[in-house]
């Protein structure tokens, strides 16, 4: 998917964090994470599939997923569907 070109990572930055986006397409729309730049935090892209961002946070023992998936305006039952299949595959492959 293209970044929407008018709106920089600076434009949406906050101090101390570090952006993790996916943009829709030049007509607008997205999902943006924060994550603390100081934590371990890291995209897990074998898990990220279609219109989601998977962010793994790391904390001694400890493994914690974290995802966001774009939902278009007015899907239809079969989009909506479409996504839970994408959420189990990406919970299929994070316990394999």
């Amino acid at each position: 998917m293209a970044r929407y070109e008018s709106i920089s990572d600076l434009d949406i930055h906050l101090n101390g964090c570090t952006v993790f986006r996916l943009d829709r397409n030049r007509q607008g729309g997205g999902v943006i994470i924060d994550g603390d730049e100081h934590s371990p935090v890291k995209r897990v892209l074998e898990l990220e599939f279609d219109r989601n961002r998977v962010l793994e946070i790391k904390f001694s023992s400890y493994k914690f997923f974290i995802g966001t998936y774009y939902r278009r305006p007015g899907e239809s039952h079969e989009q909506v569907a479409q996504f839970l299949n994408v959420l189990q595959r990406s919970i299929d492959v994070a316990y394999t």
